[in-house]
């Protein structure tokens, strides 16, 4: 159970929809006065996945020519042309993302830094360029927090009294890195939020719905995040309808291009 960007898409999929239902807000209009509705792009860089991955949509424009009343989950853009380059100036080509049947997943792509030789490197910079089938262009950059990254091991489980006990963290500031993401995580509940140098969280806590964060026997993951100004701007805005999108690093569409870094992952198993 290995936290990273990958394996949390569904988080990462479910804020690109709420991203794309405000998208209206930014609509371009050309000269003619037609309006194309907006590129919506949600790239991470994490240094604790060999793969990188990158969404790209459009928001959808309703029957009355508008965008944001008839959004659904946007609609993916296929056929693009995406490269990350790293401060070597190694350009890191992006391919069509597939499902474990071998089908693509529609509007994902996916990047395999072992397919370049290259790895990941803390305290970098890194280009994001993107061509579309339509001629738009998309870039962006990000710095990566400067600290390697640490791997969890779910093999490796603290035991935690739910009733009893409560988990403390704590680590240094980080050079680069703009804030600091805690997320939990276990098979039924992904709970993420912003702290500063320290985390805690006890036993009884529970989700907005009410049911308990921890679970007798479930394993699980709590992972601390070094994150840079892009992720923590765009994921810490709240998202409101009156007041448009989430700040954006992309010249060219809405959506945004960061970097994280996990610097403590740590397994429990409530008892």
């Amino acid at each position: 159970m290995k936290i990273s960007w990958g394996t949390v898409l569904a988080r990462f999929l479910a804020i690109a929809i709420a991203a794309l239902v405000l998208a209206g807000c930014r609509d371009l209009t050309s000269s003619t006065g037609v309006t194309t509705p907006p590129i919506v792009v949600h790239a991470v860089l994490d240094l604790g996945s060999s793969d990188q991955f990158v969404l790209i949509t459009r928001a959808r424009t309703g029957g009355d020519g508008t965008t944001g009343t008839n959004v659904g989950s946007g609609a993916p853009v296929n056929g693009a042309l995406i490269t990350i380059t790293g401060p070597n100036g190694v350009q890191m080509f992006a391919t069509p993302d597939h499902f474990r049947d071998g089908t693509p997943v529609p509007g994902q792509y996916r990047i395999s830094l072992p397919q370049f030789g290259e790895v990941l490197v803390p305290g970098a910079s890194y280009a994001l360029h993107i061509l579309l089938t339509t001629g738009e262009r998309v870039s962006g950059s990000t710095t990566v927090p400067d600290v390697a990254p640490i791997r969890g091991d779910i093999n490796n489980l603290q035991q935690f009294r739910i009733t009893r006990d409560t988990i403390r963290l704590s680590w240094q500031r980080i050079s680069v890195a703009r804030g600091y993401e805690a997320h939990v995580e276990t098979p039924q509940v992904v709970y993420s939020t912003f702290v500063d140098t320290s985390f805690m969280m006890a036993g009884t806590a529970r989700t907005i719905d009410d049911d308990p964060l921890f679970v007798l026997g479930v394993p699980t993951m709590v992972v601390i995040s070094a994150v840079d100004q892009n992720y923590y701007e765009y994921y810490r805005t709240p998202s409101d309808p009156f007041a448009g999108t989430p700040p954006s690093n992309l010249t060219g569409a809405v959506g945004f291009f960061g970097s994280i870094v996990p610097i403590i992952s740590q397994g429990y198993l409530p008892r």
